[in-house]
């Protein structure tokens, strides 16, 4: 039988800030009916809550495809400033939470066999959680409708959240059997495995690393066939929120993500049979609370990470205080006791996710700027110190340069080679030697941000890396985003990985679950 439910007061003592949100996005439209036979919210009443927040609006922003960073907000999006982010310890403030096209709500939830997303609980109502026990947690979007126009010297992007003339309804608003979905799941978290051993987004999990594009679409398609690893509708959607919330092509000047936790001090003091580690007083800062580390067995200064003995000992433990005792810095770790000696190397590591939980809109834990922590946009996390693969972008070179190849839909996606059918959608940037290579801007080509011109730098142009082999070799590549722990001024939303072949893991690549890489929807360009 069919219910609307509503959250208790009892479900409130936890996470104020996001359910907070959550609760005011819910009174501010209609509430879902909870159908008890199927356990799940019903799919007309959650696109009914959703439409009922709709304002038809159009909302710009207009980057030069030049040098010049900073962008200029157009039509009703002009009304608007950039947020500022949010901490734990300081509130920010985000004028488009609750806003038409920028609405999004936490939930748990799941796409079917054929690529339709349901809803099962919803950040608020008495069933959410963030812990695997009720599923998947995904951030649900409305289906939105975009339309990109670049001209001579500038690029506009437009979005609104209902039908308008010269619109296209985002990529993944089709299924690749052209159903419309009525909203769209996200996945809030980075790849992390759960107790039955399958891909997951969910809190408090160390993520999955040591993975290939290759190895993703194994992992992945064993938790469905409809799933997948990151799309790259899933990157398109958080760089344009990005550009249209913040109006600069730098995401680092807002949030710099953990680009630069580079620390790998030598144990000070010996420990048997303990949870912690003792490393010099003067590294103090080094260590935020909650980050993550792995001690090992090796003395040999700046240790490869991905070399066994560089974890052996323990590896993705979560800091949960640390201490000063005279010259030392004690840190304690959620890990089993473990036995250390002096000398052996503790390294920074990827975070765990859920980080950011709590906080009520774009922001980090304890300071976006730090270069050592994750950071939240639309209620997506990111940036936790790793690369995030991209499953259905790829790289190839035949002897006339690096193109980029998009799938066609990620049922298409194999290991070990690019689908026949995947179209070419640009190149990568720069000129023929390898390295890192700096574009002026991207554009929006069948869902995938491709980067256009060449010649900017850290600071002009889009400000980040994208790090391609050079002409004179050939092969395939795969499509790693973001930025790891050491990538610095590379890092940011538009960095590019681009040197690995389609088999290639480390310690520092991880993914993203994705439920809307079987789409069929049209280009947001003009």
């Amino acid at each position: 039988m069919a219910k609307t439910h509503i959250a208790s007061d009892e479900t409130l003592k936890e996470g104020l800030g996001d359910i907070a949100m959550s609760i005011q996005l819910l009174a501010n439209n209609k509430r879902p009916v909870f159908d008890d036979d199927s356990d799940r919210y019903t799919d007309a009443s959650v696109a009914a809550m959703i439409e009922s927040g709709c304002d038809g609006l159009t909302y710009g922003v207009e980057f030069s495809t030049g040098k010049t960073v900073e962008g200029t907000k157009l039509g009703e999006n002009a009304k608007y400033d950039a947020p500022t982010p949010y901490t734990f310890a300081k509130a920010g403030n985000d004028p488009y939470l609750g806003i038409g096209p920028f609405r999004y709500w936490e939930v748990n939830g799941f796409y079917d066999a054929v690529g339709k997303p349901h809803v099962t609980a919803i950040n608020g109502d008495g069933r959410f959680a963030r812990d695997g026990s009720n599923g998947d947690v995904w951030i649900m979007t409305p289906t939105l409708y975009m339309r990109e126009v670049e001209g001579e010297s500038t690029i506009q992007r437009w979005v609104s959240d209902s039908h308008t003339t010269g619109y296209t309804i985002e990529p993944d608003g089709l299924t690749d059997r052209k159903h419309r979905r009525q909203f769209i799941l996200r996945a809030k978290y980075p790849l992390v495995i759960d107790d039955a051993g399958n891909a997951a987004s969910i809190s408090k999990r160390p993520v999955k690393r040591f993975i290939s594009r290759d190895s993703v679409i194994t992992l992945t398609r064993k938790k469905g066939a409809q799933y997948s690893g990151k799309s790259r509708y899933d990157h398109m959607y958080v760089l344009w929120m990005f550009d249209l919330k913040y109006a600069t092509k730098n995401s680092q000047n807002v949030f710099a993500g953990c680009t630069a936790h580079t620390e790998q001090p030598a144990i000070t003091v010996a420990g048997e049979n303990v949870s912690t580690v003792t490393v010099a007083a003067s590294s103090v800062s080094a260590w935020p609370v909650g980050s993550s580390v792995m001690v090992g067995s090796v003395k040999t200064a700046s240790p490869d990470r991905g070399s066994s003995n560089a974890h052996d000992i323990v590896d993705a433990a979560r800091i949960v205080s640390k201490s000063i005792d005279g010259d030392n810095c004690v840190l304690t770790l959620d890990c089993g006791p473990i036995t250390t000696e002096v000398g052996m190397i503790v390294s920074t590591c990827p975070w765990h996710t859920g980080a950011c939980d709590g906080l009520a809109g774009d922001g980090s834990p304890t300071d976006p700027k730090s270069g050592r922590e994750p950071f939240t946009i639309q209620g997506i996390e990111l940036g936790h110190g790793m690369y995030e693969i991209v499953e259905d972008v790829a790289y190839k070179n035949d002897g006339g340069g690096w193109k980029v190849y998009a799938s066609k839909s990620t049922a298409d996606d194999k290991p070990g080679i690019i689908p026949a059918n995947a179209v070419v959608v640009g190149d990568l940037p720069g000129d023929a030697t390898e390295g890192w290579k700096y574009s002026l801007y991207d554009k929006t080509v069948n869902g995938t941000m491709v980067h256009v011109g060449s010649g900017a730098s850290q600071t002009t142009g889009t400000c980040d890396g994208v790090y391609k082999n050079a002409d004179t070799v050939t092969g395939t590549r795969e499509c790693l985003t973001i930025g790891y722990l050491r990538n610095w001024g590379n890092a940011g939303l538009r960095c590019v990985l681009g040197n690995g072949v389609l088999s290639s893991a480390w310690w520092s690549f991880g993914s993203r679950l994705s439920g809307d890489g079987q789409s069929g929807g049209e280009s947001a360009a003009a």
